[in-house]
């Protein structure tokens, strides 16, 4: 959802920030409704918080601008927020590979900040198996 709403709050629903990158909308916008809670300025009702969504549901979003905030001025603002909001997943407005390859590096510092990370924290397995068997 956008944002937090209680069906969202009550379903386990991830959230979407539609405004990534710009400093006001996400750290002071998406990131306080979620982390606080917020009145709607719509219907005014008290919308809940949604504290730890993500461990349960994605935070995904788009940009609200394709590029500016992979400049190298911006980049560090830009995985500040990824962190801040532990965004998922990015798109539609979310590059990924840049034909001048100018801002290549910053992109990729992008997508290796965001995203889950799977480790493997133990194995194991029967010793022998019979072959062909399941």
């Amino acid at each position: 959802m956008r944002r937090p709403h209680d069906v969202a709050l009550r379903n386990g629903m991830g959230l979407f920030n539609d405004a990534f990158g710009d400093p006001k909308a996400t750290a002071d916008g998406f990131y306080t409704w979620y982390t606080q809670g917020y009145t709607s300025w719509l219907t005014k009702e008290k919308e809940p918080a949604m504290l730890n969504f993500w461990t349960k549901a994605p935070s995904g979003g788009e940009f609200a601008h394709r590029t500016k905030y992979f400049q190298d001025d911006s980049i560090g603002e830009t995985l500040r927020q990824a962190r801040l909001t532990h965004v998922s997943w990015m798109g539609p407005n979310a590059p990924y590979l840049e034909e001048d390859r100018t801002l290549q590096a910053n992109i990729d510092r992008f997508l290796n900040t965001i995203g889950y990370r799977f480790v493997i924290v133990k194995e194991s397995h029967e010793k022998r198996r019979r072959p062909a068997g399941s």
